[in-house]
């Protein structure tokens, strides 16, 4: 006889399921306005005392962290795309933290990474509160010297 376990979902764990559910639908809009290099809207998504770190630096402040994408995505002559894969959900209060994985395709080359984030709700909306992460990978395009 094979060994069977039997798992009942408790209160903690549905709460949790509704919060990452709610933050996922609430944070779309943020993954469509990086899309549509809407800087406005995707400043909106994040917190006003925001932490980012990456492998070369340390950002903080709503400010800081709009610069980094402006300047490396937004004011770009064609669109950056971003595409991203969330998982590993986990609610403390009224925050969740999870991983992710990400692809930006801009006109620079391809970039994939993952990391860690959290975000809170703040004002009716989910906001990212801080954001760790790492390259893995980055293929340059043709156009910047590089090879595919």
């Amino acid at each position: 006889m094979k060994r069977q376990i039997l798992h009942v979902t408790t209160a903690d764990e549905v709460h949790e399921a509704q919060l990452a559910s709610e933050m996922q639908r609430d944070t779309a809009r943020c993954t469509k306005a990086f899309n549509e290099s809407d800087e406005k809207t995707f400043a909106d998504c994040l917190d006003l005392k925001v932490v980012m770190f990456t492998t070369k630096e340390a950002l903080y402040g709503r400010e800081k962290v709009s610069s980094y994408f402006r300047e490396r995505y937004f004011d770009q002559p064609s669109r950056a795309r971003l595409e991203i894969q969330e998982r590993a959900f986990h609610a403390i209060g009224d925050a969740v933290w999870y991983e992710y994985e990400f692809t930006i395709d801009s006109p620079r080359g391809r970039l994939r990474g993952r990391g860690v984030a959290m975000c809170k709700k703040t004002d009716g909306h989910w906001r990212m509160a801080s954001m760790h992460h790492f390259e893995v990978a980055f293929e340059p395009s043709m156009a910047s010297g590089g090879s595919r």
